[in-house]
């Protein structure tokens, strides 16, 4: 992306672990509060995978962001729906901030980096 294309984008700057972040608001959905009932957990997946959410009938893995970049995890104040193309997940953030313009030095996460599942996911154990 040009930098003069990234300076009219709009991104929705959250907080996971020890890291402000920046994701652009055109893959972002709803945000919501993070409670422990809305997820299933699913063994077996790795660190960064907490689980499965029924967000509005879709099933949707729920991804620890700060486990996800190599942070420690913190705590979850909320969820944020991510999607590039047809693939969602939900990511678990400390807090979200709002919509900002890109600020120098504030990391930005590429969606499609953060959907690909062989970016979080361990394989499941084949069972004979």
């Amino acid at each position: 992306m040009d930098e003069q294309a990234l300076e009219q984008e709009s991104f929705l700057q959250c907080v996971a672990g020890l890291e402000t972040l920046l994701i652009p608001v055109q893959a972002t959905g709803e945000i919501f509060e993070a409670t422990a009932d809305l997820v299933t957990p699913v063994g077996g997946r790795g660190a960064p995978v907490l689980g499965l959410l029924n967000w509005r009938g879709n099933l949707v893995w729920v991804l620890d962001l700060a486990s996800l970049l190599g942070q420690a995890s913190s705590s979850v104040g909320r969820y944020v729906l991510v999607h590039s193309g047809a693939v969602q997940v939900a990511l678990a953030v400390s807090r979200v901030d709002g919509v900002v313009a890109p600020t120098a030095g504030v990391r930005m996460i590429d969606p499609d980096w953060l959907v690909r599942p062989e970016r979080w996911c361990e394989p499941a154990p084949l069972t004979y």
